[in-house]
């Protein structure tokens, strides 16, 4: 939904959605389980604010987790681009599943 919403906004990670609204959202879909909570806002700003929310406050560690964190600056810090590249997806497949899933769909 947002991908599609997204796509003629701009800003929309930058800028935030209004609050309440944003709070119905996280309540209704991570609180509620209600998944289709995301089909009835149509501000993508909301939606975004929300996933931002979950990202920085739900999970328990970071997507690309803590005890990866250094093999990921150290991957970055080659020089080469296509060396680069072939280092990073390396660390990637090294997530937890769950993580790879999301991060997966998220680039998606």
């Amino acid at each position: 939904r947002l991908g599609v919403l997204g796509l003629s906004e701009q800003g929309i990670y930058r800028v935030s959605g209004a609050q309440t609204k944003m709070s119905k959202l996280i309540a209704n879909t991570f609180e509620d389980k209600n998944i289709d909570a995301v089909l009835e806002v149509e501000d993508v700003k909301v939606i975004a604010s929300a996933l931002k929310y979950y990202f920085r406050e739900i999970l328990p560690e970071p997507l690309l987790t803590f005890s990866l964190h250094e093999d990921f600056l150290e991957a970055m810090k080659t020089e080469d681009r296509e060396q680069k590249i072939t280092n990073l997806c390396n660390v990637v497949h090294r997530l937890p599943k769950m993580n790879y899933e999301c991060l997966k769909l998220l680039i998606k």
